[in-house]
């Protein structure tokens, strides 16, 4: 099953978290067009959302050229966080 979590992304010699695709084989395919950021109604909410920022410190930096860029516009991206 595809899915997708927060990663650090080596773009243009800058280190930024971005929203990562990934297809059912857990091989990252694509990623957000622009870097995620902290947003949300509660504290809770943007706690959660830290904790996964932690996350992706502890995983590898993936360069760009490792799973090219999606299409997505950051507000369709914002859609998938309230869920």
């Amino acid at each position: 099953m595809s899915h997708w979590n927060y990663r650090i992304v080596k773009v243009d010699g800058e280190l930024k978290i971005y929203d990562v695709n990934y297809n059912d084989d857990g091989v990252p395919t694509s990623r957000s067009v622009l870097p995620s950021h902290f947003y949300g109604d509660t504290i809770e909410s943007i706690r959660e959302q830290l904790e996964w920022f932690q996350a992706a410190i502890e995983k590898p930096v993936l360069s760009d050229s490792e799973i090219g860029t999606t299409n997505h516009e950051q507000s369709s991206l914002e859609s998938r966080h309230d869920a």
